[in-house]
């Protein structure tokens, strides 16, 4: 049963994010190649090409990807849903599933693309660039996305 959705932004590591009265803006010049990202998350198990169907109709189909290996799901939203040669960020978003589903395999998911293509994960309820491989970081994200009610 979904209860609302846990969200992770992937950004170019030479990037940064700043929280402002709106919310957060990402500043930076570095990008990532479309193609190669596309090609990269094409190749991954249980992940595929999946436009959602509340999407705005010029927002670019190719730009979304969903991932559900039975317990885990999450979505993927490349560049705000425009696609481009290069662009500069990754949405991660994951529905909470509980009690079945975990956060676990979205963040392994995330160090992958982080690994692959240099960047750094924003989270948004932690409100913080978060470090993948740091333990005390990913018991942050866990306590996080337990917190919320079923």
């Amino acid at each position: 049963m979904a209860a609302g959705y846990y969200q992770i932004i992937l950004i170019p590591s030479m990037n940064w994010a700043e929280l402002t009265e709106d919310g957060i803006e990402f500043f930076g010049s570095s990008t990532i190649q479309f193609k190669l990202l596309v090609k990269y998350l094409e190749s991954l198990n249980d992940l595929f090409n999946s436009s959602p169907p509340d999407k705005w109709p010029s927002f670019d189909k190719e730009c979304y990807f969903s991932f559900d290996d039975g317990t885990n799901k999450f979505d993927l939203e490349l560049n705000t849903g425009q696609k481009e040669i290069n662009i500069s960020e990754v949405s991660v978003r994951t529905s909470l599933y509980k009690p079945n589903g975990n956060i676990l395999k979205t963040l392994e998911i995330c160090k992958d693309i982080c690994n692959q293509f240099n960047l750094k994960p924003w989270d948004m309820k932690i409100r913080r660039i978060i470090d993948l491989n740091n333990k005390s970081d990913i018991a942050e994200v866990v306590n996080k996305f337990n917190s919320f009610p079923m």
